[in-house]
């Protein structure tokens, strides 16, 4: 098959809209909530919030290796959104993710840095506002636009199996790197989430399904899609509990950046494809429960960048005022405030476009 027939053969043909990618980032949206959560170790006091051996404290190291997928996930769902068409301008197309991505960072981390300031009484310093540390989730939109530029190099190579091979050596050798510096110095390196090189490969992986024919994913059916999954889950489980003893530290035992997380997360990337490909004619629009997910999946960058002002605030609420053995309650009280208030926030963030694009033109795109 010729470069050119390979791109024009791509297996994955995605409407203008795809309900089931809306409905991934509806759910994952969830997965952050539940990451941010209350758990096992106080990020307030940075101390355990839980003694390691309570069932509390391992509830929470368990439910993190579960979620810790979402970003990875995310990341590969925006490289099945690229196509090779967006690099016929490619000027155009760095302004308008430059736009899309930096412009919100910029808003956003002056948000959380004001935030930290005046509500939580805290110092920060110029760097933590121009890395965006002052928001937890922030460091995605740097992440994102590295990839955005690095994007052109996956359609410059005409073997795409082989760019898909070089980037996950890369993504291999930056998480085995991150691990020994974790093992060896017993925490994290310094701001290890903000480097496009631990998620290049979930990016790249996203390109390949969407662009090829994705003869490399053929091999694996449905079936050993769930029962990878599953086995890369155990890994991960394993490896966060091997890092937890040998570092004494939590927060680099439900880590990103480790060859446990990036075995786990490719599976379940497998078991999301194999997912779609059921569900290709099924009719998510007569599912009340698809279609709120649809909804939230549309606004996710919304719920992602705005979650954090609510749930930080609601669960250290928690923390002081409520007994901490009513964990579980609190969690499900703290993610369902968060929701109802995010929602209110996406419809009047959807309001600010709607008024922008009518009073300024359909060519602007504002993301708030």
């Amino acid at each position: 098959m010729s470069a050119h027939q390979d791109l024009t053969a791509a297996a994955p043909s995605l409407k203008k809209r795809d309900d089931f990618w809306d409905i991934i980032r509806g759910l994952l949206i969830y997965g952050v909530f539940i990451g941010h959560d209350i758990g096992g170790w106080d990020f307030i006091a940075w101390d355990y919030m839980f003694p390691p051996d309570s069932f509390f404290f391992n509830k929470w190291i368990i439910v993190r290796s579960v979620i810790n997928v979402t970003v990875p996930v995310f990341i590969f769902v925006s490289g099945c959104m690229v196509t090779k068409k967006y690099f016929s301008r490619l000027r155009s197309y760095y302004v308008s993710r430059t736009i899309r991505l930096m412009v919100p960072f910029a808003i956003w981390t002056l948000i959380y840095s004001a935030l930290e300031v005046f509500v939580y009484h805290n110092k920060i310093t110029v760097m933590s506002v121009l890395l965006g540390v002052n928001g937890i989730q922030l460091y995605y939109l740097p992440v994102m636009m590295q990839l955005v530029l690095l994007s052109p190099l996956f359609f410059k190579l005409r073997n795409k199996e082989l760019a898909l091979i070089i980037t996950l050596v890369i993504n291999l050798v930056n998480n085995i790197f991150h691990v020994i510096y974790k093992f060896s110095q017993g925490v994290r390196f310094p701001n290890e989430m903000l480097y496009a090189t631990g998620f290049i490969f979930f990016y790249a992986l996203g390109m390949y399904y969407r662009n090829t024919d994705g003869r490399l994913l053929k091999k694996i059916t449905f079936a050993r899609s769930i029962y990878l999954a599953v086995i890369g889950l155990e890994i991960y489980m394993i490896t966060s509990y091997i890092s937890l003893m040998i570092t004494m530290n939590p927060i680099i035992a439900v880590s990103f950046v480790t060859v446990g997380s990036l075995i786990y997360s490719s599976f379940v990337i497998f078991f999301v494809i194999r997912l779609r490909e059921r569900l290709r004619d099924y009719d998510f629009g007569k599912n009340v429960i698809c279609r709120g997910l649809r909804w939230i999946g549309r606004h996710s960058m919304d719920f992602f960048l705005v979650h954090w002002v609510f749930e930080n605030y609601i669960k250290m609420w928690f923390i002081y005022n409520v007994d901490r053995n009513l964990n579980i309650l609190s969690n499900a009280i703290t993610i369902t405030a968060t929701t109802i208030l995010c929602c209110i926030y996406a419809l009047c963030a959807d309001k600010v476009r709607h008024f922008c694009k009518v009073r300024w033109g359909s060519k602007i795109k504002i993301k708030t």
